[in-house]
């Protein structure tokens, strides 16, 4: 990446190999491998996914409490034939959950407008991060939520239930100014942006029913998802 990180997507065989199958287990050995090979810093793990990847990564962290010290995660799994986990969920319990607060686990999660309800479970996430003494300043650089709207996703023909394509395509190297905004010939375009430290709200005009993150404040971080992933010191408390 011509930033010091390694790239590296594992391909392990969870879509087929049954309930039997752990593929937590091979992932942790390709983990380890790539560790000792490639001299990186175990301090320094990150995992990405989006829909199931997002559960796979979720239940690799917390499989393996300390072994991955930042989550990247893109939607839950609405679509995906294990309705109503959440994104922070996956295989997460209160006892998992909360040796990820002990190991200071940094986590970032997306979610389109008219995708997965992911507000209750950062809350909660908040919840035991303070429990666990982490400082109100640590959670807030380290535990995030940003929501997409969906007028982003329709431009491609994708669905809200695409972020990770939204996160890698815009927001991996840009920051992301808020919801007022427009595609224009494929380029991201703002009527206005909004400041480091403004919230703004999403509507879900378009969903039917009952609109399930009416009045969420989501925060605008004022930088990139590369500088935030490269940035984490792994401070202790």
């Amino acid at each position: 990446m011509d930033c010091g990180a390694i790239v590296l997507n594992i391909h392990d065989r969870s879509h087929t190999g049954g309930d039997s199958y752990k593929f937590y287990e091979d992932d942790y050995n390709v983990i380890q491998h790539f560790i000792k090979n490639c001299n990186a810093d175990p301090k320094a793990v990150t995992l990405t996914g989006n829909s199931r990847g997002t559960i796979a990564c979720n239940t690799i962290a917390s499989t393996y409490p300390g072994l991955i010290k930042t989550l990247v995660l893109n939607n839950g799994s609405v679509g995906t034939g294990i309705a109503g986990k959440t994104m922070f969920e996956g295989v997460w319990t209160d006892a998992e959950l909360q040796k990820a607060a002990k190991y200071g686990t940094s986590i970032w999660g997306f979610d389109g407008e008219q995708d997965t309800n992911n507000k209750d479970t950062y809350q909660k996430a908040i919840n035991y991060y303070k429990a666990a003494g982490w400082s109100d300043d640590w959670i807030a650089k380290n535990i995030r939520l940003t929501g997409f709207p969906t007028n982003l996703y329709y431009y491609w023909g994708e669905t809200d239930h695409s972020t990770v394509k939204m996160t890698y395509w815009y927001f991996f190297d840009q920051p992301f100014y808020g919801p007022d905004a427009k595609i224009v010939n494929g380029k991201l375009t703002y009527n206005s942006k909004l400041n480091k430290g403004d919230t703004f709200q999403l509507k879900g005009s378009l969903v039917k029913g009952k609109y399930n993150k009416e009045g969420f404040n989501y925060v605008i971080y004022g930088e990139t998802l590369r500088d935030w992933v490269l940035s984490r010191d792994y401070e202790t408390r």
